[in-house]
């Protein structure tokens, strides 16, 4: 699976659980989707 850079539009590696832009250093967290407000 690869990501493009939204700042950049270079290819981002995936390391430690971050992709990382290796042309412009950004960085973006693969977060766990975590459902807020309604509980059951």
């Amino acid at each position: 699976m690869e990501r493009k850079c939204p700042n950049c539009g270079a290819d981002m590696e995936f390391i430690l659980e971050e992709w990382i832009c290796p042309e412009c250093e950004y960085h973006e967290i693969e977060a766990k989707k975590e459902v807020k407000g309604s509980f059951r």
